[in-house]
C-alpha cells in the first residue's frame, strides 16, 4: 500500500503492520500513531478548522463560540480520531472480541454506538472508520450522539455526514442537544436511551468537564453504574480522559483507577478489560496513574501528541475469554512515557508498570492481542522514548 493510500484509507503505519493491515505476529505494543485520512483533513479544512495548540481554554467545551470549535476542531479532532481508531483497531485485531461481535450481529442485525459528550465528533469518526476497515460494508451502523454544545453538535453531524456520503455506509446519526448540569441529568440520559442495547458505548473526556461544572466528583464510577447495563453481551464501554491534575480532585488518571477499580469490586457482572491487570486486580487501591500516548500526522503537525488514560469495561465472561491468566505473566506497562523515560528512576515506587504483574519480559498493558510468547525482552534492553515526564496532556 502506498502512502497516499495509507492517508485515504487512515490505515495504521505499514511499519507495524503485516502486508494484509493487521499487526504482525511479532508485535507486543499495540498501534499508537496513524495519519488523518486525506478526505476527512480536507473535510475540516473546509469548515474552517484551525491548528493552534496548547490552549488551557478546551479543558471545558460546553460554552465553545463557533470561532473556538473552529479550533477545536483543527487541534483536538485529529486526536480524538486517532485514540479512538487505534483503541477500535486494536480489539478488531482481536479474534476472540470478533467472534463475539459477529455473534452479536447474528443476533440484533445491526452495531449500535452510544456517545455521552460527543463534541464535534472525533471519536465517532475514528470508531467508524475502524468498523468500515475491519467489518463488511454491509453492516448497518446507529450512532446516538448526545452533547451540551450545539455548534460542535452540528459540526459532529455534518463531518458524519460526509464520511457516510464518500464510503456509502449505512449510517444513521441521531444527534441531541443535552446539556449535564446535575446527576439526574446523566440518569435521565441513561433513561433516553434504554429500550437500546449498545455495541459501544463513548464517553471520552467528560470526567474532567463534569467534575470543573460541579456535576459530581465521581465521574468515571457514575457513568460505569449508569450506562454498562444499556451494553449488548459483548458490548465495550469506552471511559477515557485527559491526563491533568484538576484542583483538589488530584490527576484524574488516578482518580479514574480508584472509582473504576471500586465500580469492579461493586458488582459481579461488569469488569475492566483493558487496561488487562486493572481486570485482574480490581482490589488495587495504588494510586496508578495510567496514561497512553498517541500520535497522529495531519495538515497542521507533522506529528501531534495526545496523552490520555482510559478504560475498556465490559462483561466479567467477556473479560475472561479475551484476558486468560497466562497473558499477564509478564510486567504490564500501563505509563509508556514513565516506563521509557529518563526520569523513570526518580519515581521507584511507580515506574510506569503494574506494581502486581511481573515475570517473562514486559508486555503493553493496554494490548488486547498478547499471547504468552509475545513479550519484549530484558528490562535493560529499553528504548528511552520521547516525552517530557511533565503528566500534562494536549488531548
Amino acid at each position: 500500500m502506498s502512502d497516499t493510500d495509507e492517508k485515504e484509507n487512515g490505515d495504521m503505519p505499514l511499519s507495524a503492520a503485516s502486508p494484509d493491515g493487521k499487526p504482525g505476529s511479532g508485535e507486543v505494543f499495540s498501534e499508537t500513531e496513524t495519519v488523518l485520512p486525506e478526505w476527512l483533513d480536507d473535510c475540516l479544512s473546509e469548515l474552517g478548522a484551525v491548528y493552534s495548540p496548547k490552549n488551557t481554554r478546551y479543558q471545558y467545551t460546553l460554552d465553545l463560540s463557533e470561532p473556538e470549535v473552529k479550533v477545536y476542531l483543527g487541534t483536538y479532532f485529529p486526536r480524538s480520531y486517532c485514540e479512538a481508531f487505534c483503541i477500535a483497531g486494536n480489539l478488531f485485531t482481536n479474534s476472540c472480541y470478533m467472534a463475539s461481535l459477529r455473534d452479536a450481529l447474528a443476533s440484533f442485525g445491526e452495531i449500535n454506538i452510544l456517545d455521552i459528550g460527543c463534541g464535534t465528533g472525533g471519536e465517532i469518526i475514528g470508531l467508524l472508520d475502524a468498523i468500515r476497515k475491519f467489518l463488511p460494508s454491509s453492516v448497518s451502523v446507529n450512532v446516538w450522539a448526545f452533547d451540551g454544545n450545539e455548534i460542535s453538535l452540528r459540526c459532529m453531524k455534518q463531518i458524519a455526514g460526509v464520511f457516510r456520503e464518500r464510503f456509502g455506509t449505512d449510517t444513521e446519526v441521531r444527534e441531541k442537544l443535552w446539556m449535564i448540569g446535575s446527576e439526574s441529568d446523566l440518569a435521565a440520559m441513561a433513561d433516553e436511551v434504554n429500550g437500546i442495547r449498545f455495541d459501544f458505548i463513548l464517553c471520552c473526556k467528560m470526567g474532567g468537564e463534569l467534575i470543573s461544572g460541579k456535576v459530581t466528583d465521581s465521574p468515571y464510577s457514575l457513568v460505569a453504574e449508569k450506562f454498562s447495563g444499556l451494553l449488548k453481551p459483548a458490548g465495550l464501554l469506552l471511559i477515557l480522559d485527559v491526563t491533568i491534575k484538576l484542583g483538589d480532585n488530584g490527576w484524574l488518571p488516578v482518580a479514574m483507577n480508584h472509582e473504576l477499580n471500586a465500580f469492579g469490586r461493586s458488582q459481579d457482572e461488569f469488569g475492566t478489560l483493558i487496561p488487562k491487570p486493572c481486570g485482574k486486580y480490581p482490589e488495587c487501591s495504588c494510586n496508578c496513574y495510567t496514561r497512553q500516548t498517541f500520535t497522529v500526522r495531519h495538515s497542521g503537525a507533522e506529528y501531534d501528541e495526545s496523552r490520555v488514560c482510559y478504560r475498556i469495561i465490559c462483561r466479567n465472561s467477556l473479560r475472561k475469554k479475551m484476558v486468560p491468566d497466562s497473558v499477564m505473566d509478564a510486567s504490564q506497562v500501563i505509563d509508556h512515557e514513565k516506563y521509557y523515560g529518563p526520569w523513570r528512576d526518580a519515581y521507584p515506587w511507580s515506574n510506569g508498570s503494574c506494581r502486581h504483574t511481573g515475570g517473562k519480559g514486559e508486555a503493553d498493558g493496554f494490548d488486547i492481542n498478547l499471547i504468552p510468547e509475545e513479550t519484549r525482552g530484558p528490562a535493560e534492553d529499553r528504548n528511552d522514548a520521547a516525552g517530557t515526564g511533565d503528566g500534562q496532556s494536549n488531548g
